[in-house]
Formats: C-alpha cells, structure tokens, sequence
C-alpha cells in the first residue's frame, strides 16, 4: 500500500503521496513505513523552508515529523539546533 504513495511522491505529488500514506495509517495506525514516509515528507518540506529562511515553518514540520517518527534523527536534529 505504502508504494503508491512513493509513486505520487516521485511525480512531485507531495500531497497525494502524504494523502494516502494518512490513509494507510488510518487502517493500520502502526505501520512504521508509513510514519517514516511521512515523517520524510515533512522534513523534506521543513528543508524548503529552511532554505527560504521561514524558520518557524520550518520548525512545525520539524515537530509534525516527531509525531510520526519520535526517534526521527532529522528533525530531532533540526529542533536542537534551531531550538523548539
């Protein structure tokens, strides 16, 4: 199931891509590859805004990905260097 989600993601369809990997979640609240693809995608977002130096949006992707994945060492990593 996680795979169309990659193949949305692939195609730059971030928001379908995160659509179905919530919809995945919703039958299966445990499947760590859908946390994980879902934690990526918010990091993945959080880095553009980093780089446009929007660093407040950045840190709410930061902390939604630690929803998904609390050992995700990105975000963890973000947050202590820019702070919570």
């Amino acid at each position: 199931m996680n795979a169309l989600g990659w193949l949305y993601y692939n195609q730059n369809k971030i928001s379908q891509a995160e659509q179905w990997w919530s919809r995945v979640l919703q039958i299966s609240p445990n499947d760590l590859e859908a946390r994980d693809s879902l934690a990526k995608s918010c990091n993945d977002k959080a880095d553009i805004y980093l780089k446009s130096r929007q660093l407040s949006k950045a840190k709410k992707l930061w902390k939604q990905a630690l929803k998904y994945d609390h050992k995700n060492k990105a975000s963890q990593y973000f947050l202590n260097k820019y702070g919570n």
